[in-house]
């Protein structure tokens, strides 16, 4: 798994070579030779300062996620948004901070085209490149619905730098799967391994109770041959942690150490400042908002529901209404609560611009100043759906461990939950989250956020 990770930094360095080759390549065009090195002295560094700035705009942007890392018209347009989002960054910088002593307007244009055909040329080269260099011969030892999902995935996504040779399958019945050979475990790993040329073994947490399967594993050990237990696997591919494959003892050795003293007022500080943002924010617009809220359908201008927090703990959730009401309290259910399902017929046209842009969440400051809400965690859900929820999903009760979050890793990898499956999806974000939750974590998830925002691609 580390060399699949390497992939990243090649990729960062090849970003930040191109940038600078393609300053070099427009101060070129644009001056020819004579006043080459004039002008390159003149916008090295003051690019050289914005060009930091584009990498974090290409990884928040997600052009550094592999699974984004394939050619054609997504990549394209995945490029096209970033390439949009630096240049608009650089412009502010160069026009509003002198120190620089440059404006650059076709300049800057010339760069912007340059860089984005030959990021476009290097991100394609190197899908190829990770597709046959770096591709780890894979074995998976299991035939859970996951295993083989897992290992469909990585034959239609080589830029992972994964190459799924074959399933060892220890059922009695013959199992048939497109694309992948299925062998039948007979005790004889070592000539499976020989067989396949595998450089990585897989392996279940079923498998791995199986005393005899350890003793064969770890006399293979000397030939070289790599083993990841299939859950953290999962989560190095996904970033989510399968929850049907893991058992409590999961949870015991990954969260029984949530608190730190250290992180913890470290997120708390970081949430009461960027609540106090949000609410000075919040007040400035309140009165277009409530004039727009109004104009367009009778009811409250806010809406306040009951939801879930830490722990179990119920508390009122504030929102700016972005529905029909239906009730005395600005409420579009009569009756039991409802999910919003895609295109809903209550959101209102104003109430489709505030989720788009998540205006609608801005009141929730007020929650996060008095502790019940954090700015990043789980989404905090009504106690009507958990009680159903507990029932039906494995381990749902765990995304109460922490504070829930106005937004979090689950809401920057998947949109909306609008049934139980979506929110199974969900859940498996939520909890390699709280897994891995750190601060950095944090701020890239508030920079994704913040980039949704900007795209209006909320919901």
């Amino acid at each position: 798994m580390r060399k699949s990770s390497y992939l990243t930094y090649i990729l960062i360095i090849g970003d930040i070579l191109i940038l600078y080759a393609a300053l070099a390549a427009a101060l070129m065009l644009r001056y020819g030779t004579a006043e080459f090195s004039r002008q390159w002295d003149a916008h090295a560094f003051p690019f050289g300062v914005v060009f930091i700035l584009w990498i974090a705009v290409f990884s928040i942007g997600g052009l550094y996620e592999r699974k984004f890392l394939k050619s054609g018209a997504d990549l394209q347009n995945l490029i096209f948004q970033n390439i949009i989002a630096s240049g608009l960054i650089a412009a502010v910088i160069f026009y509003t901070i002198p120190f620089f002593g440059i404006t650059p307007k076709t300049n800057l244009f010339i760069h912007l085209l340059i860089t984005a055909i030959l990021i476009y040329a290097w991100r394609s080269w190197a899908v190829y490149f990770m597709s046959r260099i770096f591709k780890i011969k894979t074995i998976f030892f299991g035939t859970s619905r996951e295993i083989i999902e897992l290992a469909e995935h990585l034959i239609t996504n080589p830029q992972f730098g994964y190459k799924t040779v074959c399933i060892v399958s220890t059922e009695e019945t013959e199992i048939k799967i497109n694309n992948i050979p299925v062998v039948r475990f007979n005790g004889d790993l070592p000539e499976i391994i020989d067989q396949f040329d595998a450089q990585l073994l897989v392996a279940s947490s079923e498998i791995k109770k199986d005393e005899s399967v350890i003793r064969m594993l770890y006399k293979i050990l000397p030939s070289g041959i790599s083993f990841a237990d299939f859950p953290s696997f999962y989560e190095h591919i996904t970033g989510k942690v399968p929850v049907s494959l893991i058992s409590e003892m999961w949870f015991i050795e990954n969260l029984a150490q949530l608190k730190s003293s250290a992180r913890d007022v470290i997120k708390r500080t970081s949430d009461i400042i960027l609540s106090l943002i949000s609410g000075s924010v919040t007040l400035i617009i309140l009165p277009i908002i409530a004039l727009a809220i109004k104009m367009e359908s009778r009811g409250p201008v806010f809406i306040r529901q009951t939801r879930m927090g830490k722990n179990g703990k119920l508390f009122t959730l504030y929102k700016f209404r972005s529905m029909i009401a239906l009730d005395g309290k600005g409420m579009a259910e009569n009756g039991s609560p409802e999910w919003a399902g895609v295109k809903d017929k209550r959101i209102t046209r104003i109430g489709n611009f505030l989720r788009r842009t998540h205006i609608d969440e801005l009141p929730q400051s007020w929650n996060i100043l008095k502790g019940e809400l954090s700015i990043v965690g789980p989404r905090p859900e009504r106690p009507e759906f958990v009680e159903k929820l507990e029932k039906q999903l494995p381990h749902y009760t765990m995304r109460h461990l922490i504070k829930p979050g106005v937004t979090g890793w689950a809401q920057i990898n998947q949109v909306y939950a609008g049934s139980v499956e979506e929110t199974l999806e969900k859940l498996q974000y939520d909890l390699y989250y709280i897994k891995h939750r750190s601060f950095f974590i944090d701020m890239f998830i508030i920079l994704k956020t913040a980039l949704t925002t900007i795209k209006l691609s909320g919901r």
